[in-house]
């Protein structure tokens, strides 16, 4: 399974593991983690499967990651930042630390735009949503920081 951008450069390749398939079954494949897709725009993921025969199956879609639209959340008037650089802003009220506020504010704010349209950076739990299993997520970090 590759994922590449439109001029070709690839940012993950990943061999698919071998499987068992009758005829006119289903498998859905399911590839998790940071892929290091740290840009705004189109990406291509493509899978081929060689079953063994005189030809290779294959399958593509394409997706768009959006430029981040971050809007405060602290009264204070201060943005999200992402303390180390993973990708994922766990400093929800920007005030430059890990604190038991985070999940808070967090939670607080679930469902505003400022979160769900910017959902990447705040699925601590990496599911594809950002629901109050980030929250949790996130206040496990607080705890494991010693926040």
């Amino acid at each position: 399974m590759v994922v590449e951008d439109p001029q070709g450069t690839q940012y993950l390749d990943e061999p698919i593991k071998p499987f068992d398939l009758l005829p006119g079954g289903e498998i859905t494949l399911v590839l998790e983690g940071r892929w290091g897709l740290d840009q705004s725009g189109v990406y291509l993921v493509r899978a081929v499967l060689d079953y063994g025969g005189s030809a290779l199956v294959a399958g593509q879609a394409a997706f768009r990651i959006y430029e981040l639209a971050l809007s405060p959340l602290a009264a204070d008037g201060s943005v999200s930042t992402d303390l180390n650089g993973d990708g994922l802003y766990e400093d929800i009220d920007g005030d430059g630390r890990l604190t038991p506020e985070d999940p808070r504010l967090l939670e607080a704010n679930l469902s505003s735009p400022g979160i769900q349209r910017n959902a990447r950076v705040f699925d601590f739990d990496n599911n594809g949503l950002v629901d109050a299993g980030d929250v949790e997520r996130l206040a496990r970090l607080v705890l494991e920081s010693g926040g």
